[in-house]
């Protein structure tokens, strides 16, 4: 009788270890699942409702959402024309000149940088709205460990991943064309990634979908009329977003020069 408790007891407890062993391997196999789609560990968010919200409180034409890795941005893409006091608004929001409601094959956004024009920018402050934290890309550190942005458009969330940082002249920022002919963007690309202070180990052709990001930095002195510009490519279908490596190029020289003579984290 002993024999046959025992034996009892020794069957429940193999089944509850069964039991717990097979809820693990399901617990960690759906998380090796997630980490196969989603490497980085970054996650893709809707945001076709804030921008349903955001349309209906401001009145304004929402385009999409924007949301960058490892910074505070997660905000409303608005159209801009002529009757649009950019200033006034009192959101977080970005803002394109080309109506584009669409996925186009070359997606351009711009915002303030009112509180990180330092040529020694801060990576991170609670006080950033709009695209104070692009500027934390001149770090090789913070570029490498955050490289993907969220899109969203068109009722649909897309990924990208970044190719591209440089700053350049603003007059030779095209903020006019949301998509260019196949030559027209190879030649795009390959003069984006000439431009950028970073060698990104990553693919991108004139099949790609991009998406330009800019704003002000003040770097190299309050009255220079340079640019931050942050190039990515959306990322392909059936492709899996991952951490590519980057390397720093010749022409990031006259970035650490300019941190080291430089003044420390000024505002406007």
């Amino acid at each position: 009788m002993k024999k046959q408790k025992k034996q009892r007891k020794n069957k429940k407890i193999s089944v509850l270890l069964f039991g717990c062993i097979l809820f693990l391997a399901v617990v960690l196999g759906g998380a090796c699942l997630l980490v196969s789609f989603f490497p980085t560990g970054y996650r893709i968010e809707d945001r076709t409702a804030q921008m349903e919200k955001v349309e209906k409180e401001e009145g304004d034409t929402v385009l999409g959402w924007l949301r960058v890795e490892g910074t505070n941005i997660d905000m409303a893409l608005i159209y801009r024309d002529t009757n649009t006091d950019l200033h006034k608004l009192d959101y977080d929001f970005a803002w394109s000149y080309p109506k584009t409601e669409t996925l186009q094959n070359r997606a351009i956004f711009s915002s303030h940088n009112v509180l990180n024009v330092s040529s020694n920018p801060l990576m991170e402050s609670e006080s950033f709205r709009r695209f104070e934290p692009l500027p934390a890309f001149l770090y090789k550190e913070f570029a490498e460990k955050n490289q993907l942005i969220q899109y969203t458009v068109g009722g649909k969330n897309y990924l990208y991943q970044i190719f591209s940082v440089s700053m350049v002249e603003e007059s030779e920022i095209d903020y006019d064309h949301d998509s260019f002919e196949k030559d027209i963007l190879s030649n795009y690309i390959k003069k984006a990634k000439e431009e950028s202070y970073y060698d990104y180990d990553l693919d991108v052709n004139e099949n790609d979908s991009l998406l330009t990001l800019v704003t002000c930095t003040r770097f190299f002195g309050a009255t220079d009329d340079y640019a931050l510009k942050i190039e990515a490519r959306k990322v392909r279908e059936n492709e899996k977003a991952k951490k590519v490596k980057l390397r720093v190029k010749s022409n990031y020289d006259m970035v650490e020069e300019r941190m080291k003579e430089g003044d420390n984290h000024a505002t406007a």
